[in-house]
């Protein structure tokens, strides 16, 4: 009786899983006023708005690359990619000192 019972709640919890719940999201937010609207409303909460939020440079770019130096204190290596006109990359190791393994 028991194992019929286990196998009932385990279907039951497997056809309750497969049951679509509805995403609520705002409607109209193609108009530029309600998208304003909705920056003032989240300024008033404290909120960052996507203006405000600081432009952090990908890892791996020029402007922040990877640290490849060795942990002995005095090197100073960083490697960054560079993509070129043909979809390609090139790897760009810059620095002195030795590498890390």
């Amino acid at each position: 009786m028991k194992k019929n019972y286990y196998a009932k709640a385990l279907a039951l919890t497997v056809a309750a899983s497969m049951v679509s719940v509805p995403a609520f999201a705002a409607e109209g937010t193609d108009d530029p006023q309600a998208q304003e609207k909705t920056v003032e409303q989240d300024e008033q909460k404290g909120e960052k708005s996507a203006k405000e939020d600081e432009i952090v440079a990908e890892e791996g770019t020029k402007a922040n690359p990877w640290n490849v130096s060795a942990d002995d204190g005095e090197s100073r290596v960083t490697a960054y990619l560079e993509e070129n006109a043909d979809n390609t990359y090139t790897l760009n190791i810059e620095g002195d000192g030795a590498m890390a393994d």
